[in-house]
Protein backbone atom coordinates (compact mmCIF):
# COMPACT_ATOMS: atom_id res chain seq x y z
CA UNK A 1 0.00 0.00 0.00
CA UNK A 2 1.51 3.45 -1.16
CA UNK A 3 0.60 6.81 0.59
CA UNK A 4 1.44 10.21 -0.06
CA UNK A 5 2.25 12.91 2.91
CA UNK A 6 -1.32 14.02 3.59
CA UNK A 7 -2.82 10.35 3.81
CA UNK A 8 -3.32 8.13 6.82
CA UNK A 9 -4.59 5.53 4.13
CA UNK A 10 -4.59 5.74 0.39
CA UNK A 11 -5.26 3.49 -2.63
CA UNK A 12 -2.14 3.59 -4.49
CA UNK A 13 -0.74 6.41 -6.75
CA UNK A 14 -3.73 7.77 -8.71
CA UNK A 15 -2.33 11.74 -8.74
CA UNK A 16 -0.14 12.59 -11.83
CA UNK A 17 3.71 12.87 -11.17
CA UNK A 18 3.56 16.92 -10.53
CA UNK A 19 1.30 16.37 -7.62
CA UNK A 20 3.38 13.90 -6.00
CA UNK A 21 6.01 16.49 -6.22
CA UNK A 22 4.56 18.81 -4.26
CA UNK A 23 2.73 16.37 -1.09
CA UNK A 24 6.13 15.85 -0.98
CA UNK A 25 6.49 19.52 -0.49
CA UNK A 26 4.45 19.74 2.19
CA UNK A 27 5.56 20.76 6.15
CA UNK A 28 6.34 17.72 7.81
CA UNK A 29 3.32 18.26 10.64
CA UNK A 30 1.21 17.57 7.58
CA UNK A 31 2.77 13.96 7.18
CA UNK A 32 1.74 10.63 8.42
CA UNK A 33 3.89 10.01 11.94
CA UNK A 34 5.43 6.65 12.11
CA UNK A 35 2.35 4.18 13.62
CA UNK A 36 4.92 3.58 16.93
CA UNK A 37 4.87 7.09 17.93
CA UNK A 38 2.95 8.24 20.73
CA UNK A 39 1.11 11.10 18.93
CA UNK A 40 -1.63 12.85 20.38
CA UNK A 41 -5.41 11.86 19.21
CA UNK A 42 -8.67 14.13 18.86
CA UNK A 43 -7.34 17.82 18.55
CA UNK A 44 -7.36 19.95 16.08
CA UNK A 45 -4.86 19.49 13.91
CA UNK A 46 -3.52 15.98 15.63
CA UNK A 47 -3.41 12.37 13.28
CA UNK A 48 -5.21 9.71 14.08
CA UNK A 49 -2.89 6.71 13.18
CA UNK A 50 -5.09 4.05 10.87
CA UNK A 51 -4.25 0.29 11.89
CA UNK A 52 -2.33 -0.94 8.44
CA UNK A 53 -3.52 -4.26 7.41
CA UNK A 54 -1.71 -7.54 8.34
CA UNK A 55 1.66 -8.19 7.00
CA UNK A 56 1.64 -10.84 4.84
CA UNK A 57 3.93 -13.93 4.31
CA UNK A 58 7.31 -13.51 3.84
CA UNK A 59 7.83 -12.95 -0.31
CA UNK A 60 3.97 -11.99 -0.88
CA UNK A 61 2.94 -9.10 -1.51
CA UNK A 62 -0.97 -9.29 -2.26
CA UNK A 63 -3.34 -6.66 -3.49
CA UNK A 64 -6.73 -6.26 -3.79
CA UNK A 65 -9.15 -3.98 -5.50
CA UNK A 66 -12.23 -3.73 -7.41
CA UNK A 67 -13.17 -3.54 -11.49
CA UNK A 68 -16.14 -3.81 -13.60
CA UNK A 69 -16.80 -5.14 -16.57
CA UNK A 70 -16.95 -3.52 -19.98
CA UNK A 71 -20.03 -3.85 -21.73
CA UNK A 72 -19.53 -6.46 -25.15
CA UNK A 73 -16.20 -7.67 -23.72
CA UNK A 74 -14.22 -9.66 -21.07
CA UNK A 75 -12.25 -7.28 -20.28
CA UNK A 76 -12.48 -4.98 -16.95
CA UNK A 77 -11.39 -1.71 -16.08
CA UNK A 78 -9.60 -0.83 -12.39
CA UNK A 79 -6.61 1.03 -11.14
CA UNK A 80 -3.50 0.47 -11.62
CA UNK A 81 -2.31 0.47 -8.33
CA UNK A 82 -4.68 -2.81 -7.76
CA UNK A 83 -2.29 -4.97 -10.46
CA UNK A 84 0.46 -2.86 -10.87
CA UNK A 85 3.81 -5.73 -10.71
CA UNK A 86 1.88 -8.22 -10.09
CA UNK A 87 2.66 -11.97 -12.04
CA UNK A 88 -1.03 -13.53 -10.99
CA UNK A 89 -4.13 -11.73 -10.81
CA UNK A 90 -7.66 -13.62 -9.86
CA UNK A 91 -10.96 -12.14 -10.83
CA UNK A 92 -13.93 -12.84 -8.69
CA UNK A 93 -17.79 -12.57 -10.47
CA UNK A 94 -20.36 -12.16 -7.91
CA UNK A 95 -22.25 -15.14 -9.40
CA UNK A 96 -19.57 -17.52 -8.19
CA UNK A 97 -17.55 -17.42 -11.45
CA UNK A 98 -13.53 -16.97 -11.23
CA UNK A 99 -10.75 -16.35 -14.13
CA UNK A 100 -7.38 -15.69 -14.04
CA UNK A 101 -6.66 -11.83 -15.48
CA UNK A 102 -3.95 -10.74 -17.89
CA UNK A 103 -2.97 -7.31 -17.81
CA UNK A 104 -3.32 -5.69 -21.38
CA UNK A 105 -2.85 -2.08 -21.22
CA UNK A 106 -2.00 0.62 -18.36
CA UNK A 107 -2.17 4.19 -17.86
CA UNK A 108 0.15 5.20 -14.79
CA UNK A 109 -0.53 8.81 -14.94
CA UNK A 110 -4.06 8.07 -14.68
CA UNK A 111 -3.72 4.95 -11.90
CA UNK A 112 -5.99 3.15 -14.91
CA UNK A 113 -5.36 -0.78 -16.04
CA UNK A 114 -7.63 -3.18 -18.33
CA UNK A 115 -7.29 -6.66 -17.23
CA UNK A 116 -8.67 -9.80 -19.71
CA UNK A 117 -10.46 -12.34 -18.21
CA UNK A 118 -8.89 -14.79 -19.95
CA UNK A 119 -11.32 -18.10 -20.92
CA UNK A 120 -14.42 -15.81 -19.94
CA UNK A 121 -16.83 -16.03 -22.85
CA UNK A 122 -17.89 -13.11 -24.37
CA UNK A 123 -21.40 -11.74 -23.42
CA UNK A 124 -23.52 -8.95 -24.07
CA UNK A 125 -23.46 -7.53 -20.61
CA UNK A 126 -21.37 -5.20 -18.74
CA UNK A 127 -21.55 -1.56 -17.64
CA UNK A 128 -20.19 1.83 -20.24
CA UNK A 129 -18.23 4.90 -19.25
CA UNK A 130 -20.39 7.75 -19.77
CA UNK A 131 -17.83 10.05 -20.80
CA UNK A 132 -19.40 13.24 -21.07
CA UNK A 133 -21.60 12.87 -18.50
CA UNK A 134 -21.74 16.38 -16.25
CA UNK A 135 -20.07 16.41 -12.94
CA UNK A 136 -21.34 18.72 -10.87
CA UNK A 137 -21.52 19.31 -6.79
CA UNK A 138 -24.16 17.88 -4.78
CA UNK A 139 -25.74 15.56 -7.22
CA UNK A 140 -25.84 11.92 -5.75
CA UNK A 141 -23.29 9.10 -6.96
CA UNK A 142 -23.08 5.48 -5.97
CA UNK A 143 -20.00 3.23 -5.49
CA UNK A 144 -19.79 -0.15 -6.02
CA UNK A 145 -16.93 -2.64 -4.91
CA UNK A 146 -15.48 -5.15 -2.33
CA UNK A 147 -14.43 -2.79 0.80
CA UNK A 148 -11.85 -4.28 2.82
CA UNK A 149 -10.48 -5.90 -0.10
CA UNK A 150 -13.40 -9.06 0.30
CA UNK A 151 -12.58 -8.91 4.31
CA UNK A 152 -16.29 -7.81 4.84
CA UNK A 153 -18.35 -10.09 2.29
CA UNK A 154 -16.71 -11.92 -1.29
CA UNK A 155 -20.51 -10.42 -2.39
CA UNK A 156 -20.28 -6.38 -4.09
CA UNK A 157 -21.77 -4.08 -1.87
CA UNK A 158 -22.97 -0.24 -2.50
CA UNK A 159 -22.08 3.23 -0.70
CA UNK A 160 -24.00 6.37 -1.55
CA UNK A 161 -23.16 10.28 -1.09
CA UNK A 162 -22.66 13.79 -3.35
CA UNK A 163 -20.28 15.25 -5.52
CA UNK A 164 -18.68 17.47 -3.15
CA UNK A 165 -16.18 18.93 -5.92
CA UNK A 166 -15.85 18.33 -9.76
CA UNK A 167 -12.01 18.31 -9.23
CA UNK A 168 -9.85 16.45 -7.35
CA UNK A 169 -6.52 16.89 -5.31
CA UNK A 170 -4.78 20.67 -5.86
CA UNK A 171 -7.99 21.16 -8.36
CA UNK A 172 -6.77 17.75 -10.82
CA UNK A 173 -9.33 18.05 -13.61
CA UNK A 174 -9.28 14.38 -14.21
CA UNK A 175 -10.90 13.96 -10.67
CA UNK A 176 -13.63 14.36 -8.57
CA UNK A 177 -14.38 14.63 -4.88
CA UNK A 178 -17.39 12.61 -3.01
CA UNK A 179 -18.80 11.89 0.38
CA UNK A 180 -19.58 8.49 -0.75
CA UNK A 181 -17.18 6.32 1.98
CA UNK A 182 -14.84 5.09 -0.77
CA UNK A 183 -12.86 2.09 1.39
CA UNK A 184 -9.49 0.71 0.96
CA UNK A 185 -11.17 -2.77 -1.64
CA UNK A 186 -13.40 -0.15 -3.11
CA UNK A 187 -10.43 1.13 -5.55
CA UNK A 188 -11.14 0.63 -9.36
CA UNK A 189 -14.93 -0.05 -9.00
CA UNK A 190 -17.37 2.06 -10.76
CA UNK A 191 -18.62 5.52 -9.38
CA UNK A 192 -22.56 5.56 -10.60
CA UNK A 193 -24.87 9.07 -11.19
CA UNK A 194 -28.64 8.87 -10.17
CA UNK A 195 -28.91 8.01 -14.14
CA UNK A 196 -27.03 4.60 -13.05
CA UNK A 197 -24.45 5.90 -15.33
CA UNK A 198 -20.63 5.20 -14.70
CA UNK A 199 -19.26 8.35 -14.33
CA UNK A 200 -16.05 7.61 -12.41
CA UNK A 201 -13.59 4.93 -10.97
CA UNK A 202 -13.30 4.91 -7.40
CA UNK A 203 -9.63 5.72 -6.13
CA UNK A 204 -8.62 7.06 -3.07
CA UNK A 205 -9.77 8.40 0.15
CA UNK A 206 -7.21 11.01 2.66
CA UNK A 207 -8.32 10.80 6.10
CA UNK A 208 -7.04 13.32 8.99
CA UNK A 209 -7.88 14.23 12.70
CA UNK A 210 -8.89 17.87 11.50
CA UNK A 211 -10.63 17.33 8.17
CA UNK A 212 -13.66 15.05 8.08
CA UNK A 213 -12.77 12.10 5.06
CA UNK A 214 -12.49 13.28 1.47
CA UNK A 215 -12.34 10.89 -0.96
CA UNK A 216 -11.79 10.82 -4.73
CA UNK A 217 -12.83 9.55 -8.22
CA UNK A 218 -11.31 9.11 -11.39
CA UNK A 219 -13.48 10.95 -13.75
CA UNK A 220 -14.88 8.57 -16.46
CA UNK A 221 -13.79 10.83 -19.67
CA UNK A 222 -10.05 10.15 -18.03
CA UNK A 223 -10.08 6.63 -19.45
CA UNK A 224 -10.37 7.87 -22.94
CA UNK A 225 -6.48 7.34 -23.22
CA UNK A 226 -6.31 3.54 -22.37
CA UNK A 227 -9.61 3.12 -24.02
CA UNK A 228 -7.85 3.84 -27.10
CA UNK A 229 -5.83 0.20 -26.46
CA UNK A 230 -8.60 -1.96 -26.47
CA UNK A 231 -10.03 -2.93 -30.15
CA UNK A 232 -13.47 -5.21 -29.76
CA UNK A 233 -15.53 -6.38 -32.53
CA UNK A 234 -18.61 -4.43 -30.97
CA UNK A 235 -19.02 -1.34 -29.61
CA UNK A 236 -18.40 -1.32 -26.16
CA UNK A 237 -18.40 1.82 -24.56
CA UNK A 238 -21.86 2.82 -25.81
CA UNK A 239 -23.83 4.62 -22.60
CA UNK A 240 -27.75 4.60 -22.36
CA UNK A 241 -29.64 7.56 -22.28
CA UNK A 242 -30.74 8.76 -18.79
CA UNK A 243 -34.70 8.80 -18.78
CA UNK A 244 -34.61 9.67 -14.89
CA UNK A 245 -33.51 9.14 -11.48
CA UNK A 246 -33.15 6.00 -10.69
CA UNK A 247 -33.40 4.23 -6.91
CA UNK A 248 -29.98 3.28 -5.27
CA UNK A 249 -31.26 -0.39 -5.25
CA UNK A 250 -32.50 -0.63 -8.75
CA UNK A 251 -28.63 0.73 -9.52
CA UNK A 252 -27.22 -1.93 -7.76
CA UNK A 253 -29.28 -4.52 -8.84
CA UNK A 254 -28.17 -3.92 -12.74
CA UNK A 255 -24.47 -2.79 -11.78
CA UNK A 256 -23.32 -5.11 -9.58
CA UNK A 257 -23.37 -8.39 -11.58
CA UNK A 258 -20.44 -7.13 -13.54
CA UNK A 259 -18.31 -5.43 -10.60
CA UNK A 260 -15.80 -8.21 -9.91
CA UNK A 261 -13.12 -8.58 -6.71
CA UNK A 262 -9.57 -8.37 -8.31
CA UNK A 263 -7.03 -10.25 -6.10
CA UNK A 264 -3.31 -10.13 -7.45
CA UNK A 265 0.41 -10.95 -5.85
Amino acid sequence: MKCDALFNYCEGVVFPQAFHSRLANLPRSQQRPPESAGVPTGGVGSTVPVPLPPPQPAGVQIAAGSGFLLRNTNVLLTNYHVVENKKQVRLSFPNGESFPGRVIATDPAHDLALVEAVGRPLSAGGLALAMDAPIRAGEPVHAIGYPLAGDLSRKPSIVSGQISSAVGLRDEISQFRTTAPINPGNSGGPVLNQYGQVIGIAAAGLVRADVEAVRFAIKASAAAVILQQLTVATPFNIAVTPTGPIPADAIFEQSAPYVVLIEAK
